[in-house]
């Protein structure tokens, strides 16, 4: 074996050698493309900043540019600067409220919004980062891709020392939830992880029911400074939207014209000047059918200050998107005049078929203009994850 280690000796040193020497070959050719890729650049004139603003004006037609613009600053053609943008960038502002989206139809939909004093998700089919904080969330519904993440919710939070949250729900989805986080309590063998889930409260709801946003369990709803309340929508299984108010205390309608020395005069005599307006600021209608806008339950869903609605369907006929108990972006169009009194209508839950620009075109193409202007898409899951 000694001769035959003698023997072979050269012939690796050679095969080395000619390994060697082909990659000095690859190399130089590299470099040689490479320099003549940047003379080629350089004499055309073509530096990067101009192509960036050439990009940037022919991101998207007219009615979506806007939009485009602001998603082309989170710099989703870079797959490296993709995975970690600016957060502050992913936030639309609503007023007062800021609006963080997370929704591909089918895969997965948590919605969160924060505003003072509280910070709540809607939906949680994933668990994102900015979802986290959110120590009240309400569940629209039961397919996967709206409560699966629930027990990643809880795990996340325990993991960074917060309290509990609060989960609410449809009240027939109770049991096969404690069901669920049972399971997980049991594979995931951890103390604490069960504290966390034992002490989390899971709240049924059914339609027409009025809760505190509020830690205080004891609370009443007309003390708290925030409510949420549920009517019923039109989806293929049982399913709620919701919305939340925000309670002021105003003068009272009849005292709104009285002068001062009238209200002191009221004051005097132990007579009210000042009660409760609950203004409503959000509106989530999770996945539904077109009907719910029709025929709303709650008229102040149509008199949000920030409507969320689900647009599922952007093409096909609005039989077929009945038949899976969506939306379709034609109605909307259809019946645009609805949402006169609401400030922003937020869409989300895309179908993952469409491209986002192919989405904002579709959508600002389709929708009247004094909609439109109104209109933002939520499309963040889909660029940083599914485009």
């Amino acid at each position: 074996s000694a001769v035959t280690v003698a023997a072979t000796a050269p012939q690796c040193v050679a095969a080395e050698a000619s390994h060697s020497s082909e990659s000095q070959v690859e190399v130089n050719k590299l470099v040689e493309l490479t320099d003549c890729n940047l003379n080629l650049e350089a004499s055309q004139g073509r530096s990067q900043q101009a192509n960036k603003q050439r990009f940037k004006q022919a991101r998207a037609p007219p009615p979506a540019k806007q939009q485009a613009e602001a998603c082309q600053s989170l710099n989703f053609r870079n797959p490296v600067t993709a995975r970690y943008p600016n957060t502050d960038q992913l936030w639309h502002r609503v007023g007062e409220l800021s609006l963080f989206d997370w929704s591909v139809s089918g895969n997965e939909t948590c919605i969160v919004v924060r505003g003072r004093g509280f910070c709540i998700a809607l939906d949680v089919g994933a668990c994102p980062p900015q979802a986290v904080d959110a120590d009240h969330v309400f569940i629209s519904h039961g397919h996967v891709d709206h409560c699966g993440a629930l027990h990643m919710h809880i795990r996340k939070r325990q993991l960074l020392r917060l309290p509990p949250a609060v989960y609410y729900m449809p009240e027939c989805l109770i049991n096969s939830m404690q069901s669920t986080l049972a399971a997980f309590v049991t594979m995931q063998g951890d103390s604490d992880y069960a504290e966390m889930v034992s002490n989390s409260r899971l709240v049924g709801l059914k339609v027409g029911d009025r809760v505190p946003i509020s830690n205080d369990n004891n609370q009443p709803a007309d003390a708290a400074s925030l409510t949420l309340s549920v009517f019923a929508t039109d989806h293929r299984v049982p399913s709620l939207g919701c919305i939340l108010r925000r309670r002021h205390i105003v003068l009272l309608p009849e005292c709104r014209r009285l002068s001062q020395d009238e209200l002191r005069a009221r004051v005097a005599q132990g007579l009210p000047v000042r009660g409760p307006e609950w203004e409503p600021l959000l509106g989530y209608t999770g996945d539904t059918r077109f009907n719910v806008f029709l025929t709303p339950q709650d008229p102040d869903l149509l008199r949000v200050r920030l409507l969320i609605s689900e647009l599922t369907f952007l093409s096909g006929s609005i039989e077929r998107a009945d038949s899976f108990g969506h939306c379709h972006v034609d109605q909307f169009a259809q019946h645009w005049r609805l949402f006169g009194a609401v400030n922003r209508l937020v869409f989300v839950h895309f179908s993952n078929k469409v491209l986002p620009e192919e989405i904002l075109e579709r959508v600002y193409s389709t929708l009247p203009q004094q909609l439109g202007r109104r209109v933002y898409c939520g499309l963040i899951a889909k660029r940083l994850l599914y485009s």
